[in-house]
């Protein structure tokens, strides 16, 4: 080998080496750089590509020395280490010279480093990039599933628009859900003018990216370097100590984390929590631009240290590792354009490394600041968002965007993406703002409008969003996507045959859109799903260990299946062929695959046909399988498993739906209290808990985290943990009022009446100005039935705080119970005002108005109820009795069947839709509900009562008699059912039977002046001509006392 150097170092090989390698290069890699013309021999390219890596890699091995890792407050020592049982590294330190160094910060820009010559914005492949940024070719990209966590009902499917248009993937979560997605766009997709047909899963990225999707540049962190690392305290501030005892060896930890960052600040923020002595986050130049030191940031002076036996921890930052590849050799170019190859690959991870990296390296290489125009950086920063964006990190995406237009405000990719963002973050108006921004600089732009149609849609801004979603089509008749998400904002008002139509259009434009057949399968479940639930909640009871509701729901539910049966299996039937066309389309669709062991499931329920749940789990498996997360399908999974009393699957399926539905993946207070919030509501309550509990380990004093978990404790029935938590509160600064009310209710849990009255009523002496304190103890006045003192505390707190809707609710009710009409409508009216959207209010202003004989004001406020919550039972009911009253049968019937159709078990509807049936004079349809009814409760009282009225319309006496009979027996007490029975008697020629029936009418009301009238009736027929008149007699007397 020496011989074979000296050779090499000869100046006359030197010559001709470099010969050769220019030469080498100039073929090798003439295409990329296009300085040659684009004809070529392929077999020519190899040949001379081989050379021309052995000429150059003989030359890098005996002429290039290692680099030189200095550092500014680091060096490498020689180490004795070892790991502990979970790999962590340790070292120990031998004594040794420090090697102080001039200080400085490297989070600032530096000033002239060196003259690096490949900034991004000169180079000519970005300058081209960018002439031809409108001009990008399209081409279609496979789905991205973003792991993030979702509430019930809103997992996001998001679509690639590297180069490609919309290609919306639907999705539910849930049988009644639609949750449509946005289409990321890229720097130059001007929009989607053009599909083309590409493979589902295989992507071939642009000419322009391909021939750098292998490039890497030379940063490989050598493993020994990785492996020797260690921090040696080289700052003049040691501490005393540590610098009197010269004999003491420094022991040192070195953490590594995943995380990435990208400045100063975000480096100590990440370094808090494990609390590091000191992070290391990126490179700087040393010397160079070609040499790179690790750059290290303190947390604390090191004077300020409190480590025993001089052990010092320090953390390591991904940003700093970057995947191992080091920062020897590496520029802004080669970094980015390594980027943009992963990118184009799909390798998320990889390519936020990359362009990680071509940051830290932009801004240490700019070295003309005057000329830096910042477009490089731009750029950068837009494809960091991109790739945050695909990995699911939408905050830093955010972050990224808002960076990038700092830059290059004209950038509207970047502020169309960061609008995308905002709206999965579900800032809605805010993503709104900025999309409209995007159509205002790009009125042309059909990706930008359907993107904003989506976010009115998540508003439930039907009308906006159709507007929007109409203008994209205008751009781009082909635009399949938006007419299906019109299709879905019409699902959502349930205007079946205009969704339906809409759903049909986007198939005619793309016939293998699999996602719309599952939206059309919807359209057809959501017509049953009330009554499939009402089974399932009985199937349920089937299979508990109560005797008597086992019973009673194998009849309730033998009831239900005789009359709907048939319908409920047409609808599923219907259903089902455009699930399996779905699949046909796409045998991986997740969606698809639930809905159908969904539907296989119901049927099951239905027929009790065991196969079919074997199909059902086959698919709902398939369907986690693919999509781990899918809370829906876990939770599928989790009954099918009760039902066959496989408790362990159950118990694990369910588990993975808690996991599912929570943010688990939350890694500070504020996210992990947030996601508890959630848990707690959907009564996930020990993953509450736990996430809780997590989040107060890194904040033990937050007060709403706190709170939240007095109140998972309180409904866990664990009232002293509550409690401890709740007192832990009132300690902290600014506790919330609301506290002082969950203290209330634990001690009306436990009977403590007075001392929960006792506690609200100190603390609103405490805080006279708290409106909420003086509405709590309204509260409490209210439960003492105090209501003169309620009605004072309601007034107060409505004085204090106008717009506390609950507190003018609670007084109204207290005026509508003392029949101050007047009084109780003015406090509903302005709740009304307050909360356009409560249902309930309107229904008490409704109810309030018919005590005040305002009938159509009344049947506004109920209207005004239904249209805000269509199956507002009472509501219904409500304006079904006055339509009743008014004789106006038909209407009344309208509102009775529509109660029916989401409860069919409602038996109060089912008596007054007989009652319309019979003032309408359809007495056959009055007959049919009321044995309806009878089917459902054969002891109901109603239904006996009123179809005996029936049969004595239709002289049916003898059937009228039997069933004021059964009224008798059901309600022995019933003074009406005797005199009916006592008519129905009469008219049978009767007459001892129908004085018997009288004279107990008259015993059990003695005012019943109509039972004495025919009692007199009666006795005239028998001749009792005295009896007789002293009846009609005293029945006179009674009309008119």
């Amino acid at each position: 080998m020496k011989r074979l150097t000296r050779y090499v170092y000869h100046p006359v090989f030197g010559v001709t080496a470099g010969v050769f390698i220019l030469l080498a290069l100039i073929f090798a890699f003439a295409n990329i750089f296009r300085w040659l013309p684009p004809s070529f021999q392929l077999g020519s390219l190899i040949i001379r590509s081989i050379l021309g890596v052995l000429v150059l890699g003989t030359w890098v091995l005996l002429n290039i020395q290692a680099p030189k890792f200095t550092g500014f407050i680091i060096a490498i020592a020689d180490l004795v280490e070892e790991r502990d049982a979970e790999g962590a590294l340790y070292g120990q330190l031998r004594k040794s010279r420090r090697n102080l160094l001039s200080s400085r910060d490297y989070s600032l820009d530096p000033e002239d480093e060196g003259d690096s010559k490949e900034a991004l914005f000169k180079n000519r492949f970005v300058q081209e990039y960018l002439r031809n940024r409108r001009n990008q070719p399209s081409v279609n990209l496979p789905p991205v599933d973003i792991p993030r966590a979702l509430p019930s009902g809103q997992n996001q499917s998001l679509t690639n628009l590297t180069t490609n248009p919309p290609r919306p993937l639907a999705f539910t979560s849930g049988a009644a859900d639609a949750s449509p997605e946005s289409n990321l766009l890229d720097i130059g997709a001007e929009a989607e003018e053009e599909r083309l047909p590409v493979l589902p899963k295989k992507f071939d990225p642009p000419a322009t990216l391909a021939k750098w999707k292998e490039v890497s540049g030379s940063r490989m962190l050598t493993t020994h370097l990785m492996e020797q690392l260690k921090i040696k305290l080289a700052d003049a501030q040691l501490t005393k100590e540590t610098q009197l005892n010269k004999e003491r060896e420094l022991h040192v930890t070195l953490f590594k984390t995943d995380v990435f960052v990208g400045n100063r600040g975000q480096a100590l923020r990440e370094a808090e929590y494990p609390k590091a002595r000191a992070v290391i986050w990126g490179w700087n130049i040393y010397g160079t631009p070609r040499d790179f030191v690790p750059v290290v940031e303190l947390t604390e002076p090191f004077e300020n240290r409190r480590e025993q036996h001089g052990q010092v921890q320090i953390l390591g930052l991904k940003s700093f590792d970057l995947g191992r590849q080091t920062a020897k050799n590496s520029t802004t170019f080669s970094a980015f354009v390594s980027g943009l190859g992963a990118y184009a690959l799909e390798q998320y991870e990889k390519a936020r490394s990359e362009f990680s990296l071509a940051l830290i390296s932009a801004y240490m290489h700019n070295s003309n600041r005057k000329n830096d125009l910042g477009i490089d950086r731009a750029i950068i920063y837009f494809f960091l968002g991109n790739t945050r964006y695909y990995l699911g990190d939408f905050e830093n995406a955010v972050s990224s965007y808002r960076e990038a237009l700092t830059l290059d405000p004209n950038m509207y990719e970047a502020r169309h993406n960061l609008g995308i963002s905002l709206l999965l973050q579900g800032k809605m108006d805010f993503a709104i703002k900025r999309l409209v921004e995007v159509i205002q600089s790009k009125p042309g732009l059909a990706v930008a409008r359907y993107n904003l149609g989506m976010a009115y849609l998540k508003k439930k801004q039907y009308v906006k969003a159709r507007d929007q979603l109409q203008n994209s089509i205008k751009l781009n008749e082909h635009f399949a996507a938006a007419f299906r998400a019109i299709g879905l904002s019409y699902s959502e008002e349930q205007v079946e045959d205009e969704a339906r139509s809409y759903f049909r259009d986007a198939l005619i434009l793309d016939p293998r859109f699999a996602e719309v057949h599952v939206d059309l399968a919807l359209l057809y479940y959501r017509k049953v799903e009330s009554t499939l639930k009402k089974i399932r909640e009985l199937r349920k009871v089937e299979q508990s260990r109560d005797q008597t509701r086992i019973q009673e729901a194998r009849d309730e539910l033998k009831a239900l299946l005789r009359h709907s049966q048939t319908t409920l299996m047409n609808t599923l039937n219907l259903a089902m062929p455009e699930l399996e066309k779905a699949l046909e389309i796409n045998q991986r669709l997740p969606e698809a695959l639930f809905h159908l062991g969904q539907v296989l499931h119901d049927q099951c329920l239905i027929k009790e046909e065991e196969d079919l749940k074997d199909q059902a789990l086959h698919y709902l498996q398939e369907a986690v399988r693919l999509r781990p997360a899918y809370a829906d399908a876990h939770e599928e999974l989790a009954d099918i498993y009760e039902a066959r009393y496989r408790y362990d699957l159950r118990d694990r399926h369910l588990k993975l739906m808690g996991e599912a539905r929570s943010a688990t993946s939350a890694t500070n207070p504020k996210d992990l209290i947030r996601a508890a919030i959630g848990m707690r509501l959907n009564k996930q309550l020990p993953e509450a808990r736990e996430a809780l509990v997590k989040a107060l380990r890194m904040d033990p004093r937050n007060t709403e985290g706190q709170f939240e978990l007095g109140l998972v404790y309180q409904e866990m029935d664990e009232a002293s943990q509550a409690m401890g938590m709740f007192q832990s509160v009132l300690r902290l600064p600014n506790p919330p009022d609301e506290v002082y009310e969950a203290i209330a209710k634990i001690y009306r849990q436990q009977g403590q009446e007075q001392e929960a009255f006792d506690s609200v009523q100190r603390a609103a002496a405490q805080k006279p100005t708290s409106a909420k304190l003086a509405y709590y103890l309204g509260n409490s006045f209210r439960r003492q039935q105090n209501n003169p003192r309620a009605i004072e505390a309601y007034q107060k707190a409505i004085n204090l705080d106008p717009q506390l809707p609950d507190a003018r609710f609670n007084l109204g009710l207290i005026y509508l119970g003392k029949h101050q009409l007047q009084d109780a409508s003015l406090q509903f009216e302005e709740v009304v005002r307050q909360r356009p959207d409560d249902f309930t209010t309107y229904r008490y202003l409704g109810r309030a108005y018919v005590d005040m004989k305002q009938i159509d004001e009344a049947v506004t406020a109920f209207q005004k109820a239904i249209e805000i919550k269509d199956d507002a039972v009472e509501a219904r009911l409500d304006l079904g009795q006055i339509y009743l009253t008014r004789m106006e049968a038909d209407e009344a019937k309208e509102q009775f069947e529509a109660i029916l159709k989401s409860d069919p078990n409602n038996m109060r509807a089912r008596e007054l839709l007989g009652k319309a049936f019979a003032q309408g004079g359809q007495i056959d349809m009055a007959m049919e509900t009321f044995q309806n009814m009878l089917l459902i409760a054969p002891d109901s009282y109603a239904a006996h009562y009123n179809l005996g009225v029936a049969y004595v319309s239709e002289n049916r006496y003898q059937d009228a008699a039997a069933e004021f009979q059964r009224v008798i027996q059901v309600k022995p007490d019933d003074a009406a059912a005797y005199f009916n029975l006592g008519l129905a008697h009469d008219k049978l020629d009767q007459p001892n039977e129908a004085i018997d029936s009288f004279l107990r009418a008259i015993k059990l009301r003695p005012s019943y002046a109509e039972a004495y009238h025919y009692l007199g009736q009666v006795y005239f027929k028998i001749n009792r001509m005295e009896d007789g008149l002293k009846a009609v007699k005293y029945a006179e007397q009674l009309k008119h006392s």
